[in-house]
């Protein structure tokens, strides 16, 4: 990751959110443990898929966060979308980010208590990864310094077919990236910057600060690494590589209004 990425590299992201799973109705913890997506859930990801602009739009690539309940929406979604067989690439920096002695306790358990609860139940057991918020960043910053610099060197990938742009489009690069809630509102977080973020007349928060992501909602991001003399829009906590603009952020018009307010479960 030597090289600054070329600031005329446009990525578009489309980051979503995995569907409704059985411990976010249950109000579970999951963090980078797993489990079941929903009936309900499985429709989710059906109705995005069959969207206009999922169908519409010519991804260049395919990315998905490798546990479980990711990979079966970017199946779901990709299905019902008619999109026949692409490459998925199974990406470990999109998981969850880690929730250590949390993971698998209703949410109303804080830290503390589990922790207490674990060691109540074996002293000796080891603890599931807990991550610090600097920790996840990392990971889904060095994602998303790679795809820059990858598609500065090339257009297209060795191997997978062309999307009809030429090594001269200005066209955004359209990449499709399924992750968990967490994860991504720490990347909108860290390259928004807080201030734009609870700005944005699309934003929703719940009554600790934190922005709503409901399932299978889509933000549509474009991404490219900003110019040396260029200015910084984003927050002082943001290592100031990327320029980014919001075309979307955590749409779920898809799901229609009833549904929509059910997946907002964390």
């Amino acid at each position: 990751m030597g090289r600054t990425p070329s600031s005329n590299t446009v990525l578009r992201l489309y980051l979503i959110r995995h569907s409704e799973t059985e411990a976010n109705l249950a109000g579970v913890v999951l963090g980078q443990s797993d489990s079941p997506v929903t009936e309900r859930g499985m429709e989710q990801a059906r109705a995005l898929g069959r969207t206009n602009f999922i169908r519409e739009t010519r991804f260049q690539r395919y990315y998905t966060s490798d546990i479980h309940r990711a990979v079966q929406t970017t199946h779901l979604v990709l299905e019902a979308a008619s999109r026949g067989d692409p490459m998925i690439r199974l990406e470990p920096r999109l998981r969850e980010m880690a929730k250590g002695a949390r993971e698998g306790q209703p949410k109303s358990v804080s830290d503390e208590e589990a922790l207490l609860w674990r060691r109540r139940q074996n002293k000796d057991v080891e603890l599931p990864l807990r991550e610090t918020e600097d920790e996840a960043w990392n990971r889904i910053h060095a994602f998303l310094q790679d795809l820059l610099e990858d598609y500065a060197s090339q257009s297209t990938t060795s191997g997978e077919p062309s999307d009809g742009r030429s090594s001269q489009s200005t066209d955004p690069c359209c990449i499709f990236v399924m992750s968990h809630s967490a994860i991504l509102r720490i990347f909108l977080r860290r390259l928004i910057g807080d201030e734009h973020l609870y700005q944005h007349p699309s934003a929703r928060f719940d009554a600790t600060g934190h922005l709503y992501i409901p399932n299978t909602s889509v933000t549509i991001l474009d991404v490219r690494g900003r110019d040396e003399q260029e200015p910084p829009h984003n927050s002082a906590s943001t290592p100031h590589t990327f320029h980014v603009d919001i075309i979307q952020l955590t749409c779920a018009d898809h799901l229609g209004e009833t549904n929509s307010q059910a997946a907002y479960a964390e």
